[in-house]
């Protein structure tokens, strides 16, 4: 039976190494595995220009399969590597504040959740763009695009007000610094203006 006064077992760390070189691989395959996918879709699709099929009496052309299949491709392995991204930031996050010298471990964690969204909402247009291009032009394209528009700019908004937050202290402290300095650049100026007419009139006498 251990006494009260004895030391603490360390606590065992939740991510085990091989948990996290399972991570990484995952991460490195879906995003090696996606770039591959759209590379192929890209030759694929030059050689489906111009080309159709008739599938049920509906006509698609080559352009709307390989933007269905990027599609396809973006959701499989793009939700992969996201997913893995999101893991990462989870496990990493309390050291990232630490290189950083910040106190908030959750104010670093919602900057990179906020990156990390972007990305997505990126690699999303990116597969989305051209099934809305083959949409007769009106308020049916319009939508999809002001949509994306509309949820990018707010990420983007909440990233940099998460920014501000984190770094608000250094920010201030920062604006400290050049405020004093250029408040004494400003009183050395002024001084020396009160000094020259003093100094000219001493040498006329």
């Amino acid at each position: 039976m251990s006494s009260p006064d004895s030391p603490a077992r360390p606590q065992r760390s939740r991510v085990s190494v091989e948990e996290l070189r399972t991570r990484l691989g995952r991460l490195l395959t879906s995003l090696i595995e996606l770039a591959i996918a759209l590379g192929l879709l890209f030759i694929f699709g030059r050689v489906l220009d111009g080309a159709s099929i008739d599938l049920f009496g509906i006509t698609i052309s080559g352009f709307e399969i390989v933007g269905m299949l990027r599609l396809a491709a973006v959701v499989y392995f793009g939700y992969s590597m996201l997913s893995e991204l999101l893991w990462l930031l989870d496990v990493s996050a309390k050291r990232l504040s630490r290189l950083l010298g910040l106190a908030e471990v959750r104010g670093i964690r919602r900057v990179g959740q906020d990156v990390i969204y972007l990305m997505g909402l990126a690699l999303a247009w990116y597969a989305v763009s051209p099934l809305v291009s083959s949409i007769p032009p009106g308020a049916a394209r319009l939508v999809p695009s002001l949509a994306f528009l509309a949820v990018g700019v707010l990420l983007f908004y909440d990233l940099a007000k998460s920014v501000y937050r984190l770094f608000k202290e250094k920010f201030e402290v920062l604006l400290d610094g050049l405020t004093e300095f250029l408040a004494r650049g400003l009183l050395e100026q002024e001084e020396g203006d009160s000094a020259r007419p003093e100094g000219g009139a001493s040498r006329e006498g």
